[in-house]
């Protein structure tokens, strides 16, 4: 065990370089720690907000019946056999949560609120991210509990004990409900204005199928677990809905956590050159000391073991610092990034630190310290030990190499002698003499400045991306009024009724959109995609509501399911920033038959193909009627309206749409609404979204709102106020642990540099020495060290910018086609700040040694080691 006791003298005797390599490994532990734990925190909190808006069900199983449905009760209660069968025993139940939902009734296609009854179970509210605010769940068969916005849609106050008399359309009679309980309102469908009253399934029996949404306690092998439940049930693909952004958003829909790998290698390599490039000074500086191992008798093997303990005992001091110093920096960057970045209230989340993060980082480093052992104890070997007792540590080929590599300094140094001073000169030799060491050094240093500003832009991308995501949501304004699908294309909301809303006190902007359901004219080869038109034609909606989303006619002709808005001014301004191809002229906009498409896109490809300067036909029935024939084609006797418009925008996403018909799925066409109003004659708007002052009165506006709304029949009242702005507070909050992971970063760039830099300075305290003793100054020494320092810091700023140029390329290319309307832009002051902090902390840093070695003698300085 002599080189357990020697490896301890060598820590004790080279403090400085030891506490380099501590610092070394602590950042890289810290990284992994600290972007880990925010990485995972920011999932979560991703996961949340994820379930607010869709809810947190896993899969649907469609169209049960009853045997199907007593089968996944069972499954919930008992599990599966091995081979997937129902088993009798307790066999550890997977399906954590069960929430059933049948249609028991819906209210007339001339009814002014369309709306669904349904009966459910307990955990399909909680699974739809709702719960019971008033009263209590249904006891009796004429019970119902109803969201409030529904309510105040239905004129009725949410108390419990009111009454709601709907009629029905499938049981052809009016039925009376008693509110027995009030729900809080969920997001997606108040946004959408889905309207649905819920019965208590146990009480009120239906002889429809079933919907089963299901949520598993097991949330690691979920893709595994939907099927093995639906190969049970004999469930097939075309009866499933996945929640898939629910899923991706826990990682579930990839096999890799990427970022996990990205932040280990940007760890390891960090961890890596640090304490190889430190250690390997230290080799060079004690190669007599393994070479008198060696003629002694000593094996390679056993400098192996000594460097091995001598890292591991390093190692093992600095994991724990490394871990509380990256759990510490999380929680204090978060905090700061909270209050500097957050302007409303946000329920902050915790953060966690997953023990597979500490185990992580834990394998990695030390992983890294076993290469580093096995790098240099090659490196070792190929000296002779007669050349390590002499220092020589440069093989005969490097020797004739640096011999010309000299001659041609001196040759080429006659040119520059007069004109740069010696001090320079002089910094200059010492930096390239070692080019090696200098090339690792700088290596170390860029990597975190790269870091740095590559997660800067990926932030800048992202910020800019949930704000365009932001204005195409369902909730991006903070009431809105729109019309049932039942009701004719030409009823809506009149230009008195939108003039009385911007007279409320209170309101700052109101936005007019109309829409209609028409039928675009496609030929074969201008569908791109047809996969996607196959499948969306399988759906339960398209297929019996719309009898498909695209129609063959024969002789490769197509209709497409279409839909056709006007929009203002102000929401065409909006949409110019979304444009991914052509632009937006209002003139031209509302003057001539133009029009900008939305094209869906499928895996970040077109699904049809148009271009700017295309003419697409579209038509309608001119007497708005929107009947069940007319959506599927089968209604006869009407007379259309058809015209051709030309195409000089395409965007993939609409600031608004409508949500019935063919909502964001097929191609719609956007119009101004002057164009619109001269192709239909149509002059109501069926969509109307308000803003309200910051100041306003909330309860006021929204009353005055729904009394003026309520004017035209069929309407429906969404306030968003409150949706939005908890979405708001949770993507502020999630935007937290992003800031605090780029600080985590921006901590280590600089830790980084100023370690290499002082360690490097501090290394050739003997070299200094001489330079002192052959006859500099204190201003001489002082301008070498700070050239020296300058040369570092310039070398690094310069390569950080230009990699980190290249690496936000590398981020930005492959993700372009699903992003809206992207542009590769960086922020220069980000990068002009990085480049000025290398400059001015190596200037810093060096200076730093340069005090604390001219305080000491030339003798001293030339005998110490470090």
């Amino acid at each position: 065990m002599w080189y357990f006791k020697a490896g301890k003298s060598y820590i004790k005797k080279y403090k400085n370089r030891s506490i380099s390599i501590g610092i070394g490994i602590v950042l890289g532990i810290a990284l992994i720690v600290g972007v880990g734990s925010l990485s995972f925190s920011a999932k979560e909190q991703n996961i949340k907000q994820t379930e607010y808006e869709l809810g947190s069900y896993f899969v649907r199983y469609g169209d049960l019946n009853d045997t199907q449905v007593n089968d996944i009760e069972n499954i919930k209660v008992n599990g599966l056999n091995e081979d997937n069968s129902k088993s009798k025993n307790n066999n550890n139940p997977n399906i954590s949560k069960l929430g059933l939902l049948t249609y028991y009734d819906s209210s007339t296609p001339d009814s002014d609120d369309l709306m669904n009854i349904v009966s459910v179970n307990r955990e399909l509210l909680e699974l739809q991210n709702t719960e019971l605010i008033k009263g209590n769940f249904p006891k009796k068969t004429n019970e119902v509990v109803i969201e409030k916005w529904v309510l105040d849609n239905l004129e009725v106050k949410a108390e419990v004990g009111q009454k709601v008399t709907v009629d029905l359309f499938g049981r052809k009679k009016k039925e009376t409900f008693v509110v027995s309980g009030v729900l809080k309102d969920r997001a997606r469908e108040k946004s959408s204005g889905i309207m649905e009253i819920f019965l208590n399934r146990d009480l009120k029996k239906s002889n429809e199928k079933t919907d089963a949404y299901v949520r598993f306690e097991d949330d690691k092998n979920i893709l595994k677990n939907i099927y093995t439940i639906s190969d049970a049930l004999g469930v097939d693909e075309e009866h499933m809905g996945i929640n898939g952004m629910l899923l991706e958003a826990m990682g579930q829909l990839e096999e890799i956590d990427y970022n996990l790998i990205y932040s280990a290698i940007a760890a390891a390599i960090v961890l890596a050159i640090v304490v190889y490039g430190v250690f390997n000074i230290s080799i060079i500086q004690r190669i007599s000391e393994y070479g008198l191992i060696r003629a002694i008798g000593g094996k390679l093997s056993d400098i192996v073991k000594l460097l091995l303990t001598e890292l591991l005992l390093i190692w093992l001091v600095s994991l724990p610092i490394g871990v509380a110093v990256g759990y510490l920096v999380a929680v204090l960057l978060k905090k700061v990034s909270g209050n500097v970045f957050t302007e409303i209230a946000v329920e902050l989340s915790t953060i966690s630190v997953p023990i597979e993060i500490i185990g992580f980082a834990s394998v990695v480093s030390l992983l890294i310290i076993v290469f580093i052992v096995v790098l240099l104890a090659w490196k070792i070997k190929r000296i002779s030990p007669i050349d390590e007792i002499r220092g020589n540590i440069k093989s005969s080929v490097e020797k004739k190499r640096n011999h010309k590599m000299s001659r041609k300094r001196k040759n080429n140094s006659l040119s520059y002698s007069k004109t740069i001073p010696i001090e320079i000169k002089m910094a200059m030799k010492n930096v390239l003499r070692n080019k090696s060491g200098f090339a690792i050094t700088l290596i170390s240093m860029c990597l975190g400045s790269v870091m740095f500003l590559a997660s800067s832009f990926y932030s800048d991308l992202m910020k800019d991306q949930q704000k365009k995501l932001d204005e195409v949501s369902r909730v991006n304004t903070d009431f809105k009024i729109s019309m049932i699908i039942t009701k004719p294309m030409y009823a809506g909301y009149s230009a008195k009724d939108i003039e009385d809303i911007r007279n409320i006190n209170g309101v700052e902007n109101v936005d007019e959109i109309r829409s209609l359901y028409a039928r675009m004219f496609l030929k074969e080869n201008q569908i791109l995609d047809k996969e996607y038109f196959k499948k969306e034609n399988e759906g339960t909606y398209t297929k019996n509501v719309l009898g498909g989303l695209l129609v063959d006619c024969g002789n490769g002709d197509k209709i497409l399911k279409s839909g056709v808005y006007g929009y203002n001014d102000t929401l065409l301004k909006k949409l110019d920033k979304h444009l991914a191809k052509g632009n937006v002229d209002l003139k031209e906009m509302n003057n001539e038959e133009v029009a900008i498409a939305m094209v869906p896109k499928n895996n970040g490809k077109y699904t049809v193909g148009v271009n700017i300067g295309d003419k697409l036909k579209v038509t309608f029935r001119e007497d708005g009627i929107s009947s069940e024939e007319y959506l599927k084609m089968t209604d006869k006797g009407g007379k259309y309206i058809t015209k051709e418009f030309k195409i000089v925008g395409i965007v993939n996403e609409l600031v608004d749409y409508s949500d019935y018909y063919v909502d964001d799925r097929s191609v719609n066409l956007v119009l101004s609404n002057k164009q619109f109003e001269k192709f239909s004659g149509y002059k109501n708007a069926q969509i109307v979204n308000i803003e309200m002052n910051d100041n306003a009165n909330r309860e006021k506006v929204a009353k005055q709102i729904l009394a003026i709304a309520n004017r035209t029949s069929g309407n429906v009242f969404s306030d968003l106020t409150e949706e939005r702005m908890t979405l708001a507070a949770m993507e502020e909050n999630k935007q937290m642990f992003i800031n605090a992971i780029i600080g985590i970063l921006f901590l280590i760039s600089i830790i980084n540099i100023v370690n290499n830099i002082k360690y490097s300075m501090v290394s050739r305290r003997a070299e200094f020495g001489i330079i002192r003793a052959v006859g500099a100054d204190n201003k001489m020494f002082r301008k070498i060290v700070l050239s020296e320092g300058l040369m570092y810091g310039l070398y690094s700023g310069v390569i950080s910018v230009i990699v980190a140029l290249i690496v936000c390329w590398g981020i930005y290319s492959p993700m372009a086609e699903f992003l809206i309307s992207p542009k590769f832009l960086v922020n220069p002051i980000t990068f002009a700040g990085v480049f000025l902090m290398n400059v001015g902390l190596g200037a810093l840093v060096s200076y730093l040694p340069f005090v604390e070695m001219r305080n000491i003698s030339i003798v001293e300085s030339i005998e110490r080691t470090e």
